[in-house]
């Protein structure tokens, strides 16, 4: 799995593997906001609160906010999702084939955080989209136009 480049590949808390196409289908007619991070990656670690405000601010919209770790270790990432308050929250995964999977490439995905928001097709529409932090204000008007947004 940690060599497949045709498909990007995930692990959930109880080492149940599923795909990004797989989680873009389940919340098909939702935006999804992919934080990725890493249990080392300390300014990934400083903006989790932030994050789990705009999580709360949207909490009763179609907005599906997504964490994936790209950490190599699955000790390491359930450990820091432990310290976050993670563990329990049901779009947390860590990611199987990272930097292998074309997918990454095709971000450009080599330093973190990093932010992606996919509109309510399950289409990428922001490769770099501002995160939850300082840029949260850009980051609501982006989340709030694709939400307003139908098929």
């Amino acid at each position: 799995l940690k060599t497949n480049t045709n498909e990007v590949l995930f692990l959930n808390r109880n080492k149940e593997k599923t795909s990004l196409k797989e989680l873009l289908e389940k919340y098909s007619d939702k935006v999804v906001f992919i934080d990725f991070w890493a249990s080392w990656c300390a300014p990934c670690r400083k903006v989790m609160p932030d994050a789990k405000k705009i999580i709360k601010e949207f909490q009763d919209s179609d907005l599906v906010y997504v964490f994936i770790s790209i950490d190599n270790s699955y000790n390491n990432w359930h450990k820091a999702q432990e310290d976050e308050n993670l563990l329990f929250y049901k779009d947390s995964y860590l990611a199987i084939n990272y930097p292998k999977a074309a997918y990454y490439d095709m971000l450009n995905l080599y330093s973190i955080p990093r932010y992606v928001l996919y509109n309510r097709n399950g289409k990428l529409v922001h490769k770099s989209s501002p995160g939850p932090d300082a840029d949260a204000d850009e980051l609501k008007i982006q989340i709030i136009n694709l939400l307003n947004k139908q098929n």
